[in-house]
């Protein structure tokens, strides 16, 4: 099957990056045509088993963004604070950049805004999957952000979240969306692998002793209470 996997954003670091990039590497493994559109400008450092990766050209270089960072090449700003034209400007880009990939059997998009959006605007069958990121920190108590992301998930083939709380999450952010699927994320079993129980107890104690009766130094002391912040 031909997959076209879009996410805004880049493949390594914050969550949803390594979920698509994981995602990618599992369908393109299990045999299926993947293209992931996204913003990575290093594809090469990551196995993606094959999956192609195209970076759309976006207006001015504006990336909406939940949190503030740093992107080679792009201006990220606050999805919140994008203009209707600057958001429309981005996701027409991104259209563009699927539809020139011609059809697949499956379009999946990641995060309610702007994914969704992309998905709604493209004019076919697409799939949503919603993280917490848009919801909380973009979407939640801005009506206009709110009443978007509703439209968008109305249309879609089925949204998809990685638990229970993030489903219940999407129905405070955007009223209750129908064929809404719950797929738990799981892990990469290549590398995480069940240890004998023996072993998993003795690793266990050990490390309850060392954290416990193990005496402070500069180079063990605990973190302050300020710390990160």
């Amino acid at each position: 099957m031909r997959i076209h996997l879009w996410h805004g954003y880049l493949l390594g670091g914050t969550g949803s990056n390594v979920y698509a990039r994981a995602l990618a590497r599992e369908w393109s493994l299990a045999g299926h045509e993947v293209t992931v559109v996204c913003q990575e400008r290093d594809p090469g450092h990551y196995d993606l088993a094959g999956a192609e990766v195209v970076r759309p050209e976006l207006p001015g270089g504006l990336l909406p963004v939940f949190v503030l960072d740093h992107y080679e090449g792009l201006e990220p700003r606050l999805l919140q604070d994008l203009t209707p034209g600057e958001r429309a400007a981005y996701v027409e880009a991104n259209v563009s950049a699927l539809a020139d990939l011609g059809p697949a059997g499956l379009v999946f998009t990641n995060h309610v805004l702007m994914g969704g959006a992309v998905g709604a605007r493209l004019g076919s069958p697409f799939r949503v999957k919603a993280h917490g990121s848009e919801l909380e920190y973009s979407m939640r108590g801005r009506p206009e952000l709110e009443r978007l992301g509703r439209d968008c998930l109305a249309v879609a083939e089925a949204t998809y979240v990685g638990s229970a709380h993030i489903r219940h999450v999407v129905e405070e952010v955007t009223g209750v969306v129908e064929r809404v699927v719950e797929v738990p994320p799981g892990v990469d079993i290549d590398r995480f692998r069940p240890q004998d129980p023996d072993e998993a107890l003795a690793d266990l104690l050990s490390e309850a002793t060392w954290s416990v009766w193990r005496p402070f130094s500069p180079a063990t002391s605990p973190p302050s209470s300020t710390s990160g912040s």
